[in-house]
């Protein structure tokens, strides 16, 4: 695993699932307060979101970030969507933490955002 904090949970998850110590990486990487809803399957991350219907959404590598936050925010099929719409993009299908600031800083960046501004 080349995400060494996913790759971390990843290990952990599969050895128990119970939760790690205060003084792990993981309780400072912010993937320590969502632990119980994080899971393995076919060895991927994913956690499961609530709702009315719970679903699995991927734990998204760091190194996958900014290429899927530049597919939701510049597809063709996308027009220019406002923040809050990639938001919730971003929530239907991927978790990492700290995802939201992370979304605010990459539009911020984009030249796509500017000319709209």
């Amino acid at each position: 695993m080349e995400d060494p904090i996913i790759g971390e949970i990843l290990t952990q998850k599969e050895k128990s699932d119970d939760k790690p110590t205060r003084q792990s990486s993981i309780h400072q990487s912010g993937y320590w307060e969502c632990w119980e809803s994080l899971c393995v399957k076919g060895g991927v991350l994913y956690k499961t979101v609530g709702g009315p219907w719970e679903k699995l959404v991927l734990v998204l590598p760091e190194k996958s970030r900014k290429d899927v936050i530049r597919h939701l925010h510049d597809a063709k099929t996308a027009g220019h969507l406002g923040q809050e719409k990639i938001f919730a993009r971003v929530r239907e299908r991927y978790y990492w933490a700290g995802y939201y600031r992370y979304v605010v800083e990459w539009i911020k960046q984009s030249p796509k955002s500017k000319s709209h501004q």
